[in-house]
């Protein structure tokens, strides 16, 4: 599983992540039935780190989109994000997220 880094973002803002699956899936027919969002802390002191993600994650085919917002500026997060296929997959994804104060 690769490791992916997402653009820093700013405590006040929220954004859009998705995490695609295409490239795991072995067919057209095959498609994400659950997901699951965790985030950890790897530097900095978030004491609540799965607070970054707002609202609900939705996933369709083969790809999940969460809304992340706030943040503690300076903590640098690992967001894994695992899910489940119809055809019975347990697939992980993770990136790192750095939140920081944008001038």
């Amino acid at each position: 599983m690769a490791i992916s880094k997402l653009s820093p973002k700013d405590p006040a803002e929220t954004v859009l992540v998705t995490f695609d699956f295409n490239n795991n899936l072995t067919n057209i027919a095959e498609v994400i039935t659950a997901v699951l969002w965790e985030a950890t802390v790897i530097s900095g002191v978030d004491p609540t780190p799965n607070n970054i993600f707002t609202g609900v994650q939705t996933f369709g085919s083969g790809v999940t989109t969460g809304l992340v917002t706030g943040g503690v500026a300076g903590v640098l997060y690992q967001i894994v994000v695992t899910i489940t296929t119809s055809y019975g997959q347990i697939i992980k994804s993770t990136s790192q997220l750095k939140v920081e104060v944008q001038s």
